[in-house]
């Protein structure tokens, strides 16, 4: 287990007699790009919250060697909340410095005067992305330079996978 990141063994998950999952099973490398696929409502979803301890699981195994920092699929701060203030609060939650290089290569500097609310929804999940990845949450950012290039993001590379060494991936 010492290179895997992830385990999930048998898990299995009901909705009264609709079987949800059936003893689904994969291991995530460390490092590893893992993509979960299927047609609309195989559980992808399913799979994913209970992994992130949203959702229950009737039985099974989930292991995770490690922290695990989660971007969902929609999120949101407070409509009048400014970008700096949402960084300076998530600062505080976990008592981290504020990075304001890893802030400007996510082009947080530029959206400072205006509120949640009057972001874009690319300046939103920049923001979002910037919080998740700024205050030593962990994620796998295998993708993420390319993911920043097509978002129109400068990503250094050695900044971000010095980064992700730093934290164990």
């Amino acid at each position: 287990m010492m290179n895997r990141a992830i385990q999930v063994c048998g898990l299995k998950k009901n909705y009264g007699s609709n079987i949800v999952l059936n003893g689904l099973d994969f291991e995530i490398e460390k490092g590893e790009t893992f993509a979960l696929l299927g047609v609309n409502g195989a559980g992808k979803t399913i799979t994913l919250e209970c992994i992130e301890g949203l959702r229950k699981y009737d039985s099974g195994t989930i292991t995770i060697n490690g922290k695990m920092g989660i971007q969902l699929q929609s999120s949101s701060l407070p409509a009048h909340i400014k970008p700096m203030e949402a960084v300076r609060l998530f600062s505080k939650w976990n008592k981290a410095k504020i990075d304001f290089t890893m802030l400007n290569a996510f082009g947080i500097k530029e959206t400072t005067k205006k509120q949640y609310i009057q972001l874009s929804t690319g300046q939103k999940r920049r923001l979002h992305l910037a919080l998740n990845y700024a205050f030593g949450i962990m994620f796998p950012i295998e993708f993420l330079p390319d993911f920043l290039e097509t978002i129109g993001l400068i990503f250094p590379a050695s900044w971000g996978y010095q980064l992700m060494l730093d934290n164990g991936f």
